[in-house]
């Protein structure tokens, strides 16, 4: 697919999620405009724009989240269904994903969101993956803070399909009705492997991440793990990306190739390259699987299987097709992705590595390589890091060519060969040595964090936003390419930028949306006060 029309649809797809909520008019309309473009424009550009928007509008109406009768908020409920999440457990409470099968409002059946989130405080009974279970909830409806470059939690709920959130009550109807299975069978395993590492290693630090790489449940890693890879520019380590897909790809590559070669009988009815990428294949659909399945591993695995489908059937293919394949596959059959910090964060990091490959690499010297890869990520990402989390490291170029090599080429072999060791023959050496060096890693980390101004807090319009992935684009293409004296102007778009600066005698008050209570920020011309009253009156 041509770079302009997969831009085209896309912009379709974000166009619809504007536009006015799916009903019968609208898609009289676009069926009607559709066939109008077939028969006597011909345009293949307006045919993709107007397939963008339809389709955009049809998987966003179908795709609607039922949400919680508002009439039911905060009245006791009686719920069955299914944990559905890997609980997360905390001293005084425990929280999880819930998908409702039955739910009763004064012994009347109602109509119940699918999925909901429950926390369950002071309670004695353990909660486990894949148990069905009966509850006396209070739910309420998603809801987030609405503050100005706050993350959209209420967005964040809808998107994984939440409709509502609530807490158990106390009472003796809450009780454990059976085990799941089907579907909930591969969580039950993965709560297993999970609670094993734990009960091997212990609750560290270290031991935290490993379960986030291994079994991709990232809840055990405390608020200060994570804001420390977020100052060193490493928390894409810690989320199972397209790296950790590739890697265990060409690992289990690797090992069955040499073990098929072995076997002269076997190459004689099948070549060891084909044999080994059949199984690198299957560990790595099981290990993405196993990990959640998110975006960055979906987009990943498609590009796995078009290119390793590519060399099985002797037909050459590109990275660039195989990518385009992948971008529209998740975007036609999950919409809402576009949505997520992650779609973008994936996919723009794959296309600056697919960019410098092409016209940029003269160095042999490996180090040297990586550096320049990373350094052309994070130029491409940092617009769109500073979009979601306003917040950009500066030292992350420098950090993660070393922290990729010790994850992927040590602690993630090591991890898998630990993990297999104590699943099969309940020896934990290997995995306690991936421990250590990982807990190294760490600490050198948390030494770098401590460094100060190490990242850039920053925020900036959505256009001088666009206009800096516009600049990044360009700075990677290569010599001679036209419009280049572009990136000047969009880059000193964000540089003298200044927000509306509030002029003497005046004032500007913000009212923050804190969940409870009153919080609001007074702003003069030359001082700033936070009034906040907390969470009773005085």
């Amino acid at each position: 697919m041509r770079p302009f029309y997969l831009g085209l649809f896309l912009f379709g797809v974000i166009v619809a999620y504007f536009l006015p909520q799916l009903n019968l008019l609208l898609i009289s309309f676009w069926i009607v405009l559709f066939i109008c473009n077939l028969l006597f424009f011909k345009k293949t550009a307006i045919f993709v724009l107007i397939f963008g928007i339809g389709w955009g509008q049809a998987a966003y109406f179908f795709n609607q989240v039922v949400l919680l009768d508002s009439d039911l908020e905060k009245q006791a409920l009686l719920v069955q269904g299914v944990v559905s999440s890997l609980p997360r457990h905390k001293k005084s409470f425990q929280s999880f994903q819930f998908d409702i099968e039955q739910a009763f409002f004064e012994e009347q059946a109602i109509k119940f969101p699918k999925k909901i989130i429950l926390s369950w405080y002071y309670s004695k009974k353990i909660v486990k993956a894949g148990e069905r279970w009966q509850f006396l909830v209070r739910l309420k409806r998603p809801h987030g803070f609405k503050n100005p470059a706050g993350f959209d939690y209420e967005q964040w709920l809808l998107n994984q399909g939440i409709g509502a959130k609530g807490y158990i009550r106390a009472s003796s109807q809450n009780k454990v009705l059976s085990t799941a299975g089907g579907q909930y069978q591969l969580l039950q395993w993965r709560a297993q492997v999970k609670q094993k590492i734990l009960s091997s290693l212990g609750a560290t630090p270290a031991s935290a991440v490993l379960i986030a790489l291994l079994v991709g449940d990232k809840s055990e890693i405390s608020a200060d793990q994570w804001e420390v890879f977020r100052q060193t520019g490493t928390n894409h380590l810690i989320a199972i990306s397209g790296l950790h897909i590739g890697m265990i790809a060409a690992f289990a590559w690797f090992i069955f190739y040499h073990i098929w070669r072995r076997f002269p009988l076997c190459c004689y009815y099948y070549p060891a390259q084909k044999a080994a990428i059949l199984i690198s294949l299957f560990f790595t659909l099981n290990y993405a699987l196993f990990s959640g399945f998110q975006t960055p591993v979906q987009r990943a695995l498609i590009m796995i299987f078009i290119l390793s489908g590519a060399v099985l059937l002797h037909r050459p293919i590109g990275l660039w097709r195989a990518l385009s394949v992948a971008f529209v596959f998740i975007v036609m059959f999950d919409p809402l992705a576009i949505l997520s910090a992650g779609f973008w964060l994936s996919f723009m990091a794959v296309f600056a590595i697919m960019l410098i490959a092409s016209y940029r690499i003269k160095s042999t010297n490996p180090v040297f390589l990586m550096i320049k890869i990373q350094f052309s990520i994070s130029l491409l990402l940092s617009p769109f890091l500073l979009f979601y989390f306003n917040q950009v490291s500066l030292i992350a170029p420098f950090i993660n060519p070393f922290a990729i090599i010790l994850v992927t080429w040590f602690i993630m072999p090591l991890a898998f060969i630990g993990l297999f060791l104590l699943l099969i023959f309940d020896h934990d050496f290997i995995l306690n040595i991936a421990q250590k060096l990982l807990q190294w890693g760490l600490n050198m980390l948390q030494n770098m964090e401590q460094l100060t101004d190490i990242s850039i807090h920053y925020t900036l319009p959505l256009m001088i936003l666009m206009g800096l992935v516009l600049a990044a684009m360009l700075l990677l293409l290569p010599r001679g390419t036209p419009a280049k004296w572009l990136v000047l102007p969009w880059c000193l778009s964000a540089v003298l930028y200044q927000p509306k600066k509030i002029e003497a005698g005046h004032f500007r008050l913000t009212m923050l949306d804190v969940g409870q209570g009153l919080s609001m920020v007074i702003e003069t011309a030359n001082h700033q006060l936070v009034f906040d009253l907390g969470t009773r009156s005085p």
